[in-house]
């Protein structure tokens, strides 16, 4: 079964495991196979900051307790977003 929900700080070692892997499988991301350059600490402080944001929306979906989808939506003055 599938649940979705808001991203938590303590979604953030699947988070990172779960773009490495997404990371090598498209060049249609803004971070390749090495995954987000982010430690363990900045993504969950990420999420965080995130999770506070109302203009901010970082959904994920889990498959029983494996993650199997994230999404963001945000603005951003990244080059490839």
């Amino acid at each position: 079964m599938i649940t979705t929900r808001k991203a938590r700080a303590d979604d953030a070692e699947d988070i990172l495991e779960y773009s490495r892997i997404i990371g090598g499988e498209t060049d249609n991301l803004s971070f390749g196979p090495e995954g987000v350059s982010l430690t363990l600490l900045q993504e969950q402080e990420f999420l965080e900051a995130t999770y506070a944001n109302p203009k901010q929306l970082y959904l994920v979906a889990y498959d029983g307790n494996k993650l199997a989808g994230a999404v963001t939506l945000a603005t951003s003055n990244k080059p490839r977003m």
